[in-house]
Parts: C-alpha cells; structure tokens; sequence
C-alpha cells in the first residue's frame, strides 16, 4: 500500500512530465507566431496595393483603347458620311454646269429651261447650306455607362490548380467537320474556327459574332491586348482579327516565311517558323509592326529539331521543341530579352509519329504541356519540374485560359471547358 504523501508525489511527477510534454509542443508554436509577427510587421499595404493598381491601370488602358478605336472608327464613318454628300453635290455642279453649256451651244433657251436650271439651283444651293452648316445629317450620342459590377471585388482563398483532379467538363463546343484545331482567349471571349467561319464564344459558351474565313488552314492563334485584335496565322500570312467587327486584316509588313507558332507581349510579337532549325522572330508593335529582332539556329535550337510552340509569360518565352531523328520533346523556358535559357525540361514522351507538342499558361506563371499523340497533360510548375501528368479523355490538340478559372481544351471532337 501507498501511503498518502506517497501518492501525492506520483502525481506531482506525472503532471511535470505533463507539463514538460506540453511546453515542448508549444515551443514551436511560439516561434512560428513570432514568425508570423515578424512577416506581418513587414506587410506594406501600399505595396500590396500596388499589384492590385497593376491590374486596374491595365484595364483602364484597355478600356481607352476601346474606346479609342471606337471614336475612330466613328470618325471615319461620319467622315465617309460628308464626302460622299459633297461628292454628289460636285457631281450636280458639273451637270447643271454641262446642262448650260449646251444650252448656250444650241442657243435655244426656253422659260421651261430656265426654271427647271432655276429649281436645280435652288436645290443644289439648299442641300449646301445644310452641309456647310453640318445639318446633312443627326448625330445622337448617348452618354458611356460603366457596369459597376465590371470591376467586382471579394475576399477569396488562393486555391492551387491540380491537374490531378481535373474536373469534368461543364460544357463543350463541338467541331464542325473540318474545323481547324487552334483556339485563343481575351479572357472575354473565346477565338476558334467552326468551318467555314471564325467564331467568337462568350463565357456562356454562346456564339456571339461570327464571319467567314477563306485565308486556308490556321496553324496558331493569340490575343494581343497593345492591338486589341486577335492574331491569326497561316502558313504564310498573319492576320489581325478585331473582336467588336470581325474585321480580317492582314499584316503587309510580315512576309517571306513559313510560319508556325505566335505569341503576343505587350510590346512584341513573336513568331516562329515552319522548318528544322526554327527561327524566332520579334517584331514591335507599334503604328505598324516591324521586324525588331530574330534569333536563329543553333542559338533556338539544333538543325534537326523543330520549335512547335512558343508562349510568352512575364519577360519569358516558353518553348516546345522536338528532335525530328530521335523524337524526343523538351520544354525550354527562355528570356524574351536575352534569350537566355532559365531552365529545361525533358518530357516523358514517345511519340513514333513525332507529332507536335503544345503548351498554354496558367494562372501563377505554370504550365500546361499538351502531349496529342499519348492523350496526356503535363502540369509544369514555374521551376521547371513535373507536377502531375494525367491521361485525357480525348485526344487533346490545344488548350488555353478562358478566364482565371476555366481551362478550354480543344480534343478531337470538340472543345471542352474545365473549372479550375
């Protein structure tokens, strides 16, 4: 038997090995909230306003250029307007004016002559006065409404992609037969060809201005937010596509190549080209969009190996490349002023056929490789490492971003679209 005290220091023994046990386990916690102190003493919310401020200043810029291609494209039709009214007012000047040489000519003037040149005049002299007081025509111009609601800001947590539990898709655009496979995104609205037009898709996925493309087969496609278009590449040609006309422009200062792959800074476009040993070239997007620089083989890649695609990212460029005798793929990341390679990544991937390899950005400067030929997707981190692959449903051609939270894979058969 024990005695009382006996027991009493038992306890007191458990509790200090207790106590012992605890104040080992809040150690740590200390330190990390005075870990988490010291980071929150260092928070600058002038700084962290600054990013934001980024973002607003960008959007704001694109509404004034919106805006600013609005206005003049309102000019020119107002201008068009006015020299066709004043083309047609020449035109009766040189009638009446013919109409009185001959009859000078004939000398025989009737009064029935010279009212109806009495009339014609007064026409004519009215339909001027109207112009030259600019009251030919109405203009009605309504006040610019703003959405409150097209800036809509909430609290949320930052939540990582996975590609290892892709969602199903939530809805799906199919291809007509004949469809070419590339697709582009403003995050507005959604560019791909559905034979025998370019077609623009709002975020509903409904089809909203369309127009008929007869430039041949579409190799790649980009958003340039510094035009406001859509760029378009075939084989040969480049073509700039406005998102509010369906306009189709192409660029007549970009010639003499075979192209395969665009991408747009805000400053640059760059384009790569169709052969072994691919060359890219930059050109400044300006007025006009000049040739500004190229760098070419052996400093883009090998002889044997062919670029399949370049996608621009924060002052970088990623590229795909594939040797054509051993086939295998890469994935390169390299400066966009420099060119200097960051990092390299050789992919998993066999390919007898040695298709081409795309890719498409993510949101936190990652990246999705599109392996057509193994109906796989490789989700790359900005560090250049692997971290997760998945077997698609169906054969997937390209993908991009609609969005921050949707993921457009164009397939086989059609276009899926993702929730991040």
């Amino acid at each position: 038997m024990y005695s009382h005290s006996h027991k009493q220091t038992l306890r007191e023994s458990k509790f200090n090995k207790d106590d012992d046990f605890l104040n080992k386990q809040l150690d740590p916690l200390i330190e990390q909230i005075n870990t988490l102190d010291n980071r929150l003493m260092e928070l600058d919310a002038r700084q962290l306003f600054a990013n934001i401020e980024e973002k607003l200043n960008k959007w704001r810029s694109d509404c004034h250029k919106t805006i600013d291609l609005f206005f003049k494209r309102k000019c020119q039709e107002f201008y068009q307007i006015i020299a066709e009214k004043v083309s047609k007012q020449k035109t009766e000047m040189t009638r009446l004016q013919l109409n009185v040489n001959e009859l000078i000519r004939q000398q025989k003037v009737s009064l029935e002559n010279i009212e109806a040149l009495k009339s014609d005049v007064r026409h004519l002299e009215q339909d001027m006065k109207e112009t030259e007081h600019n009251k030919c025509f109405q203009m009605d111009i309504k006040p610019l409404m703003i959405d409150n609601n097209s800036i809509h800001i909430t609290e949320s947590k930052m939540q990582l992609f996975n590609l290892s539990t892709l969602s199903h898709p939530f809805g799906g655009i199919y291809h007509y037969y004949g469809s070419w496979k590339p697709l582009a995104s403003n995050n507005k609205l959604l560019l791909k060809h559905q034979t025998p037009n370019l077609c623009l898709f709002n975020r509903e996925l409904r089809l909203v201005k369309e127009d008929v493309w007869t430039h041949g087969l579409i190799w790649d496609m980009c958003w340039s937010s510094t035009l406001a278009r859509f760029v378009v590449l075939t084989l040969n040609s480049v073509f700039l596509v406005d998102e509010n006309t369906m306009s189709i422009q192409q660029v007549e200062t970009i010639k003499g190549q075979r192209w395969y792959s665009c991408t747009c800074s805000d400053t640059s476009l760059f384009l790569s080209t169709a052969k072994a040993g691919s060359s890219i070239s930059e050109f400044k997007i300006s007025s006009s969009i000049q040739l500004a620089k190229q760098w070419q083989s052996p400093e883009t890649c090998t002889k044997d190996e062919w670029i399949y695609d370049i996608v621009y990212s924060n002052g970088t460029l990623a590229l795909m490349i594939g040797e054509q005798k051993n086939k295998r793929k890469r994935m390169e990341l390299r400066s966009s002023m420099t060119f200097d390679r960051l990092w390299l990544l050789h992919l998993d991937i066999v390919d007898p056929q040695n298709r081409s390899i795309r890719c498409c950005l993510l949101n936190d400067e990652e990246w999705l490789v599109i392996d057509r030929s193994n109906s796989r997707l490789f989700h790359v981190m900005k560090d250049g490492k692997v971290k997760a692959t998945v077997l698609y449903e169906s054969e997937p051609w390209r993908a991009c971003l609609f969005g921050s939270n949707t993921l457009a894979v164009s397939s086989e058969n059609g276009v899926n679209f993702h929730k991040l």
